[in-house]
C-alpha cells in the first residue's frame, strides 16, 4: 500500500466532484496510516473504513443527481457503474465488519483505491469534459443539499 498523491490527472475540472473525490483519497491515506502504523487497530481502521464507505455513498448520490440534473448522456451508464461499486463495497464492508483483521484492511483500500483512480480517469473525466463543455453550474449549496 502506498499514499496516494493528489495529481493534476486525476482533477476532473468540475471543482465540487474534485473536492469530494479529494475528500476520498484522505480517507484512503487515513486508512494507509492506520493499516501501516506500528501497531495495527482495528477499532480505529473499522471507524476510518465506516467513515469512508458512508462519504463514498454520499458522493455517488451527489455525483448521480448531477448527472440527472445536467442532463448528461452517459448518466445511465455511470449510474450502473457507481451501483456496481456500492454493491462491491458493502460486501467488502460487511466482510470487514465480520473479520477485522490487517488482511482485510489491506484488501479494502487496496479495492478502493484502484476503483477510485480507474474511476476517476475513465468515467469521470467524461463527465467533467461534458459539464465544462456545457458550461453547467451548480452552487455547492445545492450539490450538498441533493441527499439531505
Amino acid at each position: 500500500m502506498a499514499r496516494i498523491v493528489w495529481r493534476d490527472q486525476l482533477n476532473i475540472g468540475f471543482t465540487l466532484i474534485d473536492d469530494d473525490h479529494k475528500m476520498l483519497v484522505e480517507y484512503l491515506n487515513d486508512l494507509d496510516a492506520a493499516v501501516n502504523g506500528r501497531a495495527y487497530d482495528s477499532k480505529t481502521v473499522a471507524q476510518i473504513v465506516l467513515k469512508m464507505l458512508q462519504y463514498a455513498q454520499e458522493h455517488i448520490e451527489r455525483e448521480d443527481d448531477l448527472m440527472v440534473r445536467s442532463n448528461y448522456p452517459e448518466t445511465e451508464g455511470h449510474k450502473r457503474a457507481h451501483a456496481e461499486l456500492t454493491a462491491q463495497a458493502n460486501k467488502i464492508g460487511a466482510e470487514f465488519l465480520r473479520d477485522q483483521s490487517l488482511e482485510k484492511a489491506i484488501e479494502i483500500y487496496e479495492f478502493v483505491a484502484d476503483w477510485l483512480v480507474k474511476h476517476i480517469i475513465d468515467t469521470d473525466q467524461k463527465l467533467g469534459d461534458y459539464l465544462n463543455k456545457s458550461n453547467f453550474t451548480l452552487s455547492s449549496d445545492i450539490f450538498f443539499r441533493s441527499i439531505a
